[in-house]
């Protein structure tokens, strides 16, 4: 295992310089930050920056693996050096993903426009057939490909100016034809789909329910496996259901069994696989991990901590997504639903761990080099190949996630009502077609829609209109919005950077989204303090251009410069949290400056007015309570008396 206590130091030149990398440059450290690969080494080892279990964790520059010439294998090391130590980049994340994502289209380069007598990227600018192909090749591919081949040729040509490597890359006409082919090209990027609240939540009550099913038999299971009861199992107990059964009843396993539809040795071995795998979904549901994140946490992952005055509930794992040093310690906020889940992995951990024994694999590894979602190798006779970062066991696969899902959990069948409220999220997007929807047919589920789902829902927790699901995650969106909208706070430091953007980002566009509503296109008479500015400012010629530019306005949302928030009066334009106290926050919302009231708005007024009346009998005429009560009464009949004048005042125009 990687020692990750001490820091993946990157071992990056000091200073910049344009002068060429000699043989002992340092390209990539080991776990201790000791120099690994050098720039002359013909085998570049990446091991480090490795966040999944995989077989690839090198970059091949040999002559016999690429059949390129030397010059050629030089000048392809020297941009993939360039690429790491000097381009720069969209995000300061340095992920051996994209380092072998530009590795495999410089590679095409290279090959495709090989001459045996100089470097290939010397003779990019000449060899018209080759360029033709390159055309033939991007013009049938979506935007998204012909960007990544559009952006190693501007790599190419970024290491040539860089190094002052003369007709080094492709020429500017090349460049152009190719950008055009960009834009011309079919853009297809969707973004990840919103799991809908009922579906939503009936994965988690089916979920939970299946652990709970597990955990009260938990105990005998781990039983049947520790003390070595399923090893011994004779051929007949092992094909025949009756003997099988039989056997499960004497052990206390049975009803387990029974409950799982279980009939022989092997498919009890399938369904606790498959209850591994609703495992694996649900720490997705409750946290937004990744499933590379997910698949690195320990055995003692779960934790509690005293954030302010909230306990929360925490996972830590590790990832390579926030950091150019390889994988890093982060934490994810997750949900207390989550403990019987763990504990029931915990159990399935130690159950993998004599099942790998029984079938004679990886019996040299302990259960310490076991993750907490270790891979059951089941059917396959073999060990798995390659290698995972921290774990010397590998992790979870997580194949036939259909399969697990149809057969354990119930009523996610996609209907009219669930099709209804993803229109009604974003009715732009027609999501039958777009998405492959079909009412009548079971919800595909996929790890990446619980992050998006998660992050979504924790925004936009008043959008969470199924009882249920609003029961499930209300502490979790309580804390998510706490800690990871905290702009000002420790969530930097403690919580994983990644998921914070993206609630951050979430929030940002949901509160533009409701100003846009109840503001930008809001006929009604605004009135407030904030509101009656706007009002007036909307009926000047020359009014701010914010509220006449949608994507300035937007813009003043990202920069921090505009907020907005739902109230339960109207809604509120204070930059960062309410600092007004008092009896109850009508008063206090009717006169604050920030406030923005509209005609829905004087019904509530009405209504909570009504409400004071009604509890104000039931308090003696000089209490405390009855007197703030008529406070309260006064200042909503002084609002709504100015309204009343102003609408006058506006139907005489």
């Amino acid at each position: 295992m990687l020692n990750l206590d001490k820091f993946l130091s990157y071992h990056s030149p000091i200073q910049i310089s344009h002068e060429l990398p000699d043989d002992l440059a340092p390209v990539t450290p080991d776990a201790e930050g000791n120099v690994l690969s050098r720039f002359g080494d013909s085998i570049w080892d990446f091991r480090h920056l490795k966040s999944r279990h995989s077989t690839y964790d090198h970059l091949d520059f040999t002559e016999e693996g690429l059949d390129l010439n030397a010059e050629t294998i030089y000048h392809f090391k020297l941009i993939i050096y360039y690429e790491i130590f000097y381009s720069e980049k969209i995000k300061d994340v340095l992920a051996f993903g994209t380092i072998v994502g530009k590795y495999l289209k410089v590679k095409y380069f290279a090959t495709l426009f090989i001459k045996s007598n100089i470097s290939s990227f010397l003779y990019l600018k000449k060899n018209g057939i080759a360029k033709n192909q390159v055309l033939e090749k991007l013009g049938v591919n979506k935007e998204i490909t012909v960007g990544q081949y559009y952006g190693a040729m501007q790599l190419i040509n970024s290491t040539g100016l860089f190094f002052d490597i003369e007709d080094f890359g492709f020429d500017d006409a090349f460049m152009h034809k190719v950008k055009k082919l960009m834009g011309q090209a079919v853009k297809d990027r969707k973004q990840t789909i919103l799991i809908p609240n009922r579906i939503y939540s009936e994965f988690i009550k089916s979920g939970l329910d299946v652990f709970e099913k597990f955990n009260q038999h938990s105990a005998e299971i781990e039983k049947y496996f520790v003390n070595q009861v399923y090893s011994t199992l004779s051929p007949m107990e092992l094909r025949s259901t009756a003997h099988f059964s039989r056997n499960a009843k004497k052990h206390g396993i049975l009803e387990f069994n029974n409950a799982f539809e279980i009939t022989n040795a092997s498919s009890f071995i399938v369904r606790l696989i498959q209850i591994q795998i609703i495992g694996f979904l649900l720490i997705a549901c409750f946290s937004g991990m990744r499933k590379s994140e997910i698949q690195s946490l320990g055995v003692d992952c779960l934790n509690t901590s005293k954030i302010g005055d909230r306990e929360i509930y925490t996972l830590t794992a590790y990832t390579a997504k926030t950091s150019n040093q390889g994988i890093k310690r982060v934490t994810w906020i997750t949900s207390e639903l989550i403990k019987p889940v763990i504990d029931a992995l915990k159990v399935l951990r130690i159950i993998c761990k004599e099942y790998s024994d029984y079938k004679n694999l990886y019996t040299d590894l302990s259960l310490e080099d076991y993750p907490l979602l270790p891979n059951y190798v089941h059917k396959k006779l073999d060990e798995i190949k390659g290698s995972h970062p921290i774990f010397d066991y590998p992790p979870l696969i997580a194949e036939k996630i259909d399969v697990a899902i149809n057969q354990l959990i119930k009523n996610i069948d996609f209907r009219q009502s669930d099709l209804d409220e993803l229109t009604h999220f974003n009715p732009l997007i027609d999501w039958g077609e777009e998405y492959k929807l079909e009412i009548g047919k079971n919800w595909v589920f996929r790890s990446h829609q619980f992050r998006r789902s998660l992050v979504v829902y924790g925004v936009r927790s008043g959008y969470i209109q199924f009882p249920s699901l609003k029961k499930q995650l209300q502490h979790l969106t309580i804390d998510m919005t706490t800690y990871y909208g905290n702009q000002a706070g420790s969530a930097q430091n403690l919580f994983e950077e990644k998921i914070v953007t993206e609630f951050r980002k979430e929030n940002i566009r949901y509160q533009f989204v409701q100003y846009e509503e109840k503001v930008l296109n809001n006929n009604d008479l605004l009135f407030g303090g904030e509101g009656t500015r706007i009002h007036l400012s909307k009926l000047t010629a020359d009014g701010p251009y914010y509220l006449e530019n949608k994507k300035t306005t937007y813009k003043h949302f990202e920069e921090g410069r505009m907020a907005y928030k739902k109230t339960y009066l109207g809604g509120c334009a204070k930059i960062g949290a309410c600092d007004k106290l008092g009896f109850s926050y009508i008063t206090v919302c009717l006169n604050c400056k920030d406030a923005i009231f509209d005609s829905s708005s004087k019904e509530t007024m009405k209504k909570t007015k009504q409400a004071f009346l009604q509890r104000l009998q039931k308090y003696e005429p000089d209490s405390i309570t009855n007197k703030q009560l008529q406070i309260e009464i006064n200042a909503i009949d002084k609002v709504l008396n100015k309204v009343n004048v102003i609408e006058v005042e506006v139907s005489d125009v």
